[in-house]
């Protein structure tokens, strides 16, 4: 009785493996067929005829945007506005600008990050008016001075006054 059970039960595993191996044996032979029953045929060349359609933009009767419905503003009624007067009007060129009394003029600063090293204290990279500066913190090279260090940005103070610079990427 067992071996009628077995000899079944290998039977329809090898049935089932057989159906498996089949459908994967059968994609790696396909072969499409030439199904020449299209409704268009691809072949043959083909004049399409095209004719342009022409509108009227018009204006628009109320402003789309606005919930209330309000009527749209015709841009050709606007009213005139009077001309500033000689106080608020804005004055021609006269060159750079001059720098006022007592104004601090900082150089141009570009901070370019840190060099570490292990036994070496921190060196940070600052460009000032076009020179490259390498200087340590608690040091002063052409008035400049680090005051605090940040991961993305470093103080630095130019005679007694204090700025925040960031890393130029």
């Amino acid at each position: 009785m067992k071996k009628k059970i077995n000899i079944g039960l290998i039977l329809v595993v090898l049935m089932v493996w057989g159906i498996i191996g089949y459908r994967v044996v059968k994609n790696y032979f396909y072969v499409p067929e030439q199904n020449n029953d299209y409704a268009f045929n691809y072949k043959d060349e083909v004049n399409i005829i095209t004719q342009r359609d022409t509108f009227v933009l018009r204006p628009l009767e109320r402003d789309p945007f606005n919930s209330k419905g309000r009527l749209h503003v015709n841009t050709e009624s606007v009213a005139v506005k009077p001309k500033p007067s000689l106080s608020s009007r804005p004055r021609p060129f006269s060159g750079p600008l001059k720098p006022q009394k007592g104004a601090l003029l900082w150089p141009t600063i570009e901070y370019y990050g840190f060099i570490k090293s292990n036994n070496n204290p921190e060196i940070y990279l600052i460009k000032a008016d076009n020179n490259f500066i390498r200087i340590k913190k608690g040091e002063t090279k052409n008035d400049i001075s680090i005051n605090k260090v940040f991961k993305d940005s470093i103080v630095l103070s130019f005679q007694k006054n204090e700025r925040t610079f960031h890393i130029k990427k």
